[in-house]
Parts: C-alpha cells; sequence; structure tokens
C-alpha cells in the first residue's frame, strides 16, 4: 500500500499492515479485533512450523506448513487446533537480542511453548536460526525444518 508506506497482509477475517521503514511507527496496523482467534496458516504438511510473524509462517507455508502466533504467545485455540491436528510441531521464534532487550525474547518464549506442548503430549522440537525464516531462502527453511 504505497500511500502508507506499508505491505498490508490479508488473513481471513484479519489484515494487517506492516511498515516498511526502520523507525515508522506503529510498527503494525491492524483492525481492533481479538487477535488470540487469529491464526494464519499456510501450506500443508505432516509437521507443523509456528513462527512470530505473518510474513515467516507464509514464507514457510511455501515450502511446508506454517502457522503464524502473532506474536511469541501460545494462545489455547491455537493450542485446540494443534491437538486436533495432531501433527509433530516446530516453534521456530526469533533469535535475537536487541538493543532495547539484553535478553532473546523470542527463545524465552520458545521454551515456554515448548513446555506447553509437551504437557499436553505434542511431539516437538525448537528451531534455533540465525534469521527469522521470511529472511531465508527456501532451501535453508527446507533444510531446517525437516
Amino acid at each position: 500500500h504505497p500511500p502508507s508506506k506499508r505491505v498490508v497482509l490479508p488473513v481471513p477475517g484479519f489484515w494487517q499492515a506492516r511498515a516498511l521503514n526502520p523507525g515508522q511507527f506503529p510498527k503494525y496496523m491492524a483492525p481492533d479485533v481479538d487477535k488470540t482467534l487469529v491464526l494464519p496458516q499456510y501450506g500443508s504438511s505432516d509437521r507443523v512450523t509456528l513462527t512470530e510473524d505473518i510474513l515467516s509462517a507464509y514464507k514457510v507455508g511455501q515450502v511446508c506448513e506454517g502457522w503464524c502466533l502473532m506474536g511469541t504467545n501460545l494462545q489455547a485455540n491455537t493450542l485446540h487446533k494443534l491437538l486436533l491436528a495432531g501433527k509433530p510441531v516446530n516453534v521456530w521464534l526469533d533469535n535475537d537480542i536487541g538493543p532495547k532487550h539484553p535478553v532473546n525474547r523470542g527463545q524465552i518464549a520458545a521454551v515456554k511453548v515448548l513446555k506447553a506442548l509437551r504437557a499436553c503430549g505434542v511431539e516437538c522440537r525448537n528451531i534455533i536460526a540465525p534469521r527469522d525464516p521470511k529472511l531465508m531462502t527456501y532451501e535453508e527453511i527446507k533444510e531446517l525444518i525437516t
């Protein structure tokens, strides 16, 4: 959407507009809906890969099956759908330490997501990569998720 300098990401019943330029605020714009019920899902596979953001889930979905957590928390709705799917799960959250946060928040969240999945008997594993899926090639993604 050139007038707003944002990439608009449509999802059934939802949309999100992400800023293109560093320092552009807000970083994300979206309608005022309960995001805990929004679950962008792309592709299909015998394994689900959970990501933080829509673009990463979409890119993973080009290779296998990507679901977006819309952040770093595993919502009850998403857990329910994962249990119904009955598939093993990859958890691929950000692996970075930002200048504002001296801890790796993505990996701290990944530990919580993995703990919740394992408590429900879901086979799962953590993927720690040098970059977000949206910044990786399809071959790199394929290598990490299999």
